[in-house]
């Protein structure tokens, strides 16, 4: 005869395979239920109500580290659509020369031919760079927009940014173009406007809604570029140059490998701060 105690770790054993097929199941419910609830649940940006509303310091985008100004000239390198060529030719340039820059998206040419993709962009800002609206269509015929079309292309542009967690504060206008009622929009939604207009910006900036630049063109010379360095040095300012494709195009704006690293030698050599928009803007005396 068995005695009891026997008996019963006899009973335990025969219902351990019950128990496993019951324990199992309810594990991976368990588990599946909370992987759903953390891909539904939105993350802390993008919790954010869809409302756009003003971003007036960098201390709202983390990512972008304040600037301790020296008094010296400041440069920023801007890039214009997010083309491929920018980010497999300037982005491994800049990187050598722990500079960071600035990128102009315009959604929707984000994963077009020749553009870059929104991993690519998101990679980019993980890196450091700070990307900016740069409109949804690229479309420079502003005298045909309605109001409608206004807040599509500069509040939803800053919405498809938000999406992919991409913390917006500045706003190009492409070519430069842009009417009063699109600057009221701007204001509502963005800590400064980019023009097309040649100059150096003053510091602290005075009309951030109108920011100088000088676009490199094909034709644009290094003496060129070392005027506007030796400007901005003397002046103790902030100069933009935008930069557009990179590669043997025949396109006014293309510029070649060649003449690319030829300016960020320049720059390099000059030994100005390379800064992100945001953090000229900030600076204040």
């Amino acid at each position: 005869m068995k005695n009891k105690k026997t008996e019963k770790l006899t009973i335990y054993k025969n219902r351990l395979p019950l128990i496993s097929w019951l324990i199992l199941p309810l594990f991976v419910l368990w588990l599946s239920t909370n992987y759903l609830i953390g891909l539904t649940k939105p993350t802390e940006w993008q919790n954010v109500s869809s409302k756009t509303t003003v971003i007036h310091t960098y201390e709202d985008n983390p990512q972008i580290a304040p600037l301790k100004w020296n008094h010296t000239g400041l440069v920023t390198l801007w890039f214009d659509d997010a083309w491929y060529s920018q980010y497999s030719i300037a982005f491994p340039v800049m990187e050598r020369n722990n500079f960071k820059g600035a990128l102009a998206v315009p959604t929707n040419m984000v994963n077009g031919d020749s553009y870059m993709t929104w991993p690519q962009i998101e990679r980019m800002q993980y890196k450091g760079w700070e990307i900016d609206s740069h409109s949804q269509s690229h479309d420079c015929n502003v005298a045909k927009f309605d109001s409608s079309r206004i807040k599509s292309e500069i509040e939803g542009s800053l919405n498809i940014l938000r999406q992919h967690n991409i913390i917006s504060q500045n706003y190009v206008s492409p070519c430069g173009e842009v009417n009063n009622e699109m600057l009221v929009e701007i204001k509502k939604a963005y800590l400064s406007h980019r023009s097309t207009d040649d100059g150096i910006n003053e510091i602290p900036v005075k009309n951030p809604y109108h920011l100088n630049i000088y676009a490199v063109e094909k034709t644009t010379t290094i003496r060129e570029v070392r005027e506007w360095i030796k400007e901005t040095d003397e002046q103790k300012g902030w100069l933009i140059i935008v930069f557009h494709q990179i590669g043997g195009g025949n396109d006014q704006y293309e510029i070649s490998f060649e003449h690319f690293l030829q300016i960020i030698q320049e720059v390099k050599t000059s030994k100005l701060p390379v800064v992100l928009p945001t953090q000229a803007l900030n600076i204040s005396i």
